[in-house]
């Protein structure tokens, strides 16, 4: 996916993943210029949004974030450097006791929403009640995740301060708190599934009511996305008239885009063609390090292949696949070094990162001899004897059958995907298992409907809290993104134990066994966290690369034209 990302957003705030590097590249920061008001910017986005409601599983992607980041404040929001501050907040919040975990914060005097209502403490309530409201014994709306929420026992406050008592210990709780609010003064009695879909986004009012720098001004489907200066914003008003964000799937076309002027600013996965950008004297690159790791997730669920359910399969396809050779061959004219990932918790990058895939019992090292060996000692049969380049014989496997599976992901519209594929698709051929290309239209809703039948590739969008906020909804038995239907009861304990754990170096230890377990079980294969890159014209002033969630338009109310 060009930035295809499916984003678990835990409060407005990501403070889960998101379904979408490890580099030490530079960064080009903008100049510091006059700042100008008016104008129009345009942004090359590479997925339309279903709904702009980003707390639904409909709006479980990057491209939903990236236009509710400007429509929404949050309590707190990453910066460039990763760092979780005060936005909407006066302060940090504190924890003021440990039993029950109880957690104090305020937010600004200034603090409004677009129609002038005061933000307050029961905003933040109403978000937590419609993230947990019920109908009987069934929740009402189809929140994309619940995590650290139904810890909350009471949210108390009237005004501007805000006391939130958990039932229990959580370990992300400053995270969480962070998120929101939502104006309940618009949305109480509204449908939330249905919510901010179409051209008046709020039915009730036929005005979308936000707290961000832009407000929502109108939306042609197919085509594009317009938000305007929000005249009423709390803060410092937005120096640009407008951001426009044009949808344009195709990578190629995208390029193409900014090159000829049509578009200003362009948040792209690595492509070959940013080589060429780089040397443009017309635009600015922006790269470095973000939490963003591409994978493979093996399908487990009832429909899926039936091999993928048998462990030596998927070590087998594992093992065969060189994950160093995809990284050399996709980066190298930008990126000199990319290392492999070996951890499915922290990124290369990271100081806790540890290389937990490639050593110890569990370890997968690239062997295509092993990888038909694996299979031999199973009883498969109908493969090559050794690893052969040009195989066509395909092996199968007592009583799941032949070793062929889709290959689902963005295909047609992402070419550094479609090279990806080639080299997995020769690699695997050569050990007698084989993948067909599945490249649906839009990847989004077939990856997170579970809807892909045998191997998915795309990408997950965290931040430096996603190893114990996120993963107990992405590897836990029966959670909302656990697409694949991957289930070990001892890693669903372990998650569990992680979000329940506030001492940090307690916390690590458990973190580390999760990782061994998977690296065991081997329900996804991770492959490498690349560099992320922010491209725009250099008459753009402001722009900054987010290595987070929280999207190139954290701080899209600074951007302006020189």
């Amino acid at each position: 996916m060009h930035r295809r990302t499916f984003w678990v957003l835990v409060g407005g705030l990501v403070a889960a993943m998101s379904l979408t590097g490890s580099s030490s590249a530079s960064v080009q920061g903008p100049a510091a210029v006059e700042q100008k008001v008016g104008g129009t910017v345009v942004f090359g986005q590479d997925q339309e949004p279903r709904t702009l409601n980003t707390h639904v599983l409909e709006g479980n992607l990057f491209a939903t974030t990236e236009v509710y980041t400007a429509l929404f404040d949050s309590g707190q929001r990453f910066n460039e450097k990763g760092v979780l501050t005060p936005l909407l907040m006066e302060a940090k919040p504190q924890l003021i006791k440990q039993n029950p975990l109880t957690v104090r914060f305020r937010y600004k005097a200034a603090a409004k929403w677009s129609d002038g209502k005061q933000i307050t403490a029961g905003d933040f309530r109403f978000f937590w009640q419609t993230i947990m409201a019920k109908d009987g014994e069934k929740f009402r709306w189809d929140i994309t995740s619940r995590t650290g929420w139904q810890d909350i026992g009471a949210v108390q406050g009237n005004a501007k301060q805000v006391t939130v008592v958990f039932t229990k210990p959580y370990a992300g709780w400053d995270v969480l708190v962070a998120g929101g609010p939502i104006p309940a003064h618009a949305l109480e009695g509204e449908n939330f599934n249905q919510l901010w879909r179409n051209d008046t986004l709020n039915p009730k009012n036929k005005q979308q009511v936000g707290s961000g720098p832009y407000i929502f001004q109108s939306w042609q489907r197919g085509q594009q996305l317009t938000v305007a200066r929000n005249p009423n914003y709390w803060g410092k008003k937005a120096l640009l008239d407008r951001i426009i964000y044009r949808q344009i799937p195709n990578t190629q076309t995208q390029f193409q885009a900014l090159r000829a002027g049509e578009l200003n600013v362009l948040r792209p996965q690595f492509q070959l063609a940013i080589q060429e950008i780089q040397r443009d004297k017309r635009f600015t690159v922006q790269t470095g390090p973000e939490y963003v790791w591409e994978h493979l997730d093996f399908q487990q669920g009832p429909n899926g292949h039936p091999a993928l359910k048998k462990l030596f399969v998927r070590k087998a396809i594992a093992t065969a696949i060189n994950r160093q050779q995809i990284a050399n061959n996709l980066f190298r004219p930008v990126v000199e070094k990319l290392s492999v990932l070996q951890s499915t918790m922290y990124k290369n990058f990271e100081t806790k990162y540890k290389n937990v895939w490639g050593t110890g019992p569990n370890a997968i090292g690239f062997s295509q001899r092993n990888a038909i060996a694996l299979l031999r000692k199973n009883g498969c049969t109908g493969g090559p004897a050794k690893p052969t380049a040009g195989n066509r014989d395909i092996y199968s496997c007592p009583g799941v059958g032949k070793l062929e599976f889709p290959y689902t992901t963005n295909l047609g519209a992402n070419e550094r995907r479609a090279l990806m594929f080639q080299i997995i698709r020769q690699q695997l051929l050569s050990v007698g298992i084989q993948v067909n290309a599945d490249a649906v239209p839009g990847l989004a809703p077939k990856i997170t409907t579970a809807q892909y039948l045998g191997i998915a590739n795309f990408a997950w969008v965290g931040s430096p809290t996603s190893p114990y906020t996120g993963q107990l909804n992405v590897y836990g038995c029966g959670k909302l993104q656990n697409w694949g239907h991957y289930c070990n009861p001892q890693v669903t304990s372990l998650l569990e134990r992680v979000e329940a754990t506030i001492d940090e170096a307690r916390r690590d230890v458990l973190v580390n066994q999760v990782d061994q377990l998977l690296s065991r079980d081997v329900p996804t294969l991770p492959i490498f966290a690349a560099p992320g890159f922010a491209i725009h014209r250099t008459n753009v002033r402001g722009v900054l690369r987010n290595p987070t969630q929280a999207s190139i338009f954290w701080n899209a109310g600074a951007w302006s034209l020189g």
